[in-house]
């Protein structure tokens, strides 16, 4: 079978431009007058940048023209000449006659290029709006004075002395000259609108099919009853979690509230990241709605910033205490948990938030039996339990917990710092160090560390000052305030006593 070449022409020929205008010419010399005429096309192809070609559709001198853009790619023009019977039978559709000729082969189709375009100019910006100033009276004046050059005209213009030419005349109008551009955007947008998949026509209204999702938290207080169950509000959106599980967000929330009850059934009492970790990617963002039907969690105490499970007390038997949750502030520490992380150990709680005494884990905030370390493992297997549960130390004695922090502090600072720990102040932390059961439970650490651990969805605001009451401060004296501060941080109170010069804001005089 022998191979066809197409035929061979020769590209000696004139080199052209060309214009894109953008609409149906029917009378070429009107359309090459729409561009300024043969003139303003000439000077257009010889300098572009000096001459720009622009389209102006009427006589108005006040009309924004449409400027053109120069297109530099070379293309070939070339005529093709067919039977005219054949274009009109197909309506003058040229590609659908160049199908039938081929496919018949009966009549000869001649291709033969005629010029090279190597100069496109195209109108692809928007026509601005135009404002007509046919009818104002200073227009036309000005029209056949400055703009016609004529000399008698100009020296009779004229302008009145109480010319106001801001406000309209009493047509409505104003006899101003328009802005250069009224839009400061030439070319069109789009803004790919969409309708929200989410509103849906109801009774001839729009409304929201999927409204925003709302956390129903069981937020406790340290002196409040546990609950046993999740709250109503969180019954009736898990009814419509289960209606509407064929929505992929509720299904996911369904499949990571089996996952946390079965967590649950394993360990009473989670730290939000470890639960987390046990989780699938895809299940991770929407959890946190699941949480509030099996648990609940207190806004301070030693279960701080855990989720407990729903009818268990851990303030009614010392079996919780291993539960209990310490946090601590290390500066420098930046070591976060990776995006997307699934823990290595079914069930469980992962490696790298185990505190071993040899690396630093990737956060500091631990349950105790989280905190593996030989010697703090050794602290607490000789620690004094209480009778009933305390609010700052749980079920350990002060003194056993102040020893706790001390030396996990010096423990994590010189993970930190990379220096080697001194035994004698290891033996100290654990062994020697005595303090009162007020110091102990003023531990700086103790109460607000490690907010970086702290629930998204949570809000617990100051609802710790209320136990105590609060003070005016605008109101009171240096010695109120001081008394106050006593019953929160008694440390802080006495530094800030011994400041020699303290000033309130309000004693601060103001200068002109």
């Amino acid at each position: 079978m022998s191979k066809q070449y197409a035929k061979e022409h020769s590209l000696d020929i004139p080199h052209v431009s060309c214009i894109e205008f953008p609409l149906k010419v029917q009378n070429v010399d009107k359309a090459i007058g729409l561009v300024g005429g043969e003139s303003a096309i000439i000077k257009a192809c010889q300098d572009d940048s000096s001459h720009p070609l622009e389209l102006r559709f009427t006589n108005n001198i006040y009309e924004h023209p449409v400027n053109a853009k120069v297109n530099t790619h070379e293309q070939i023009l070339i005529k093709i000449s067919l039977p005219k019977s054949v274009l009109k039978a197909n309506a003058g559709n040229v590609q659908r006659s160049l199908q039938q000729l081929h496919s018949v082969h009966s009549k000869p189709i001649h291709i033969t290029p005629v010029a090279i375009i190597n100069k496109t100019f195209r109108f692809r910006e928007m026509s601005d709006f135009q404002y007509q100033m046919s009818n104002s009276p200073f227009a036309q004046k000005v029209n056949k004075s400055i703009h016609s050059l004529n000399y008698t005209e100009i020296c009779s213009l004229g302008l009145d002395e109480d010319l106001k030419p801001w406000a309209p005349n009493e047509n409505g109008l104003y006899d101003l000259p328009p802005p250069p551009r009224f839009s400061s955007i030439p070319l069109p947008f789009n803004y790919h609108y969409k309708k929200n998949a989410a509103t849906v026509l109801k009774e001839g209204k729009l409304t929201t099919r999927n409204k925003h999702l709302k956390l129903n938290s069981s937020i406790i207080k340290w002196e409040d009853q546990p609950p046993t169950g999740p709250s109503e509000e969180s019954k009736q959106q898990l009814e419509f979690f289960q209606s509407h599980s064929d929505n992929l967000v509720y299904k996911d929330v369904l499949d990571a509230l089996e996952i946390i009850r079965k967590l649950f059934e394993i360990r009473p009492i989670w730290i939000r990241k470890h639960l987390e970790a046990n989780l699938p990617v895809h299940l991770k963002t929407c959890f946190k709605y699941a949480l509030p039907q099996v648990s609940y969690t207190y806004t301070k105490g030693p279960w701080r910033q855990t989720y407990i499970r729903f009818g268990v007390d851990p303030k009614s038997s010392a079996e919780f205490s291993r539960y209990q949750t310490e946090g601590f502030r290390v500066p420098g520490f930046n070591k976060t948990v990776p995006k997307g992380f699934v823990s290595e150990v079914p069930n469980g709680v992962s490696k790298i938030f185990k505190f071993t005494g040899v690396e630093l884990p990737h956060s500091l905030h631990f349950q105790l039996e989280d905190i593996v370390d030989e010697q703090v493992c050794l602290l607490l297997s000789h620690a004094k339990l209480r009778t009933e549960c305390d609010f700052h130390d749980g079920w350990y004695d002060s003194t056993t917990m102040a020893r706790l922090r001390k030396l996990m502090r010096y423990k994590l600072r010189c993970l930190m710092d990379g220096t080697t720990m001194d035994p004698e102040k290891v033996d100290y932390f654990i062994n020697k160090l005595e303090v009162t059961e007020r110091e102990g439970d003023a531990d700086e650490d103790h109460d607000d560390a490690d907010d970086d651990d702290q629930c998204d969805d949570l809000h617990l605001g100051d609802e710790e000052g209320e136990e105590d009451g609060e003070i005016d401060v605008g109101e009171s004296n240096f010695e109120d305030i001081i008394n106050y501060l006593e019953k929160h941080n008694p440390r802080g109170a006495s530094e800030i006593a011994h400041l020699t010069c303290l000033l309130r804001q309000g004693n601060i005089p103001e200068f002109s």
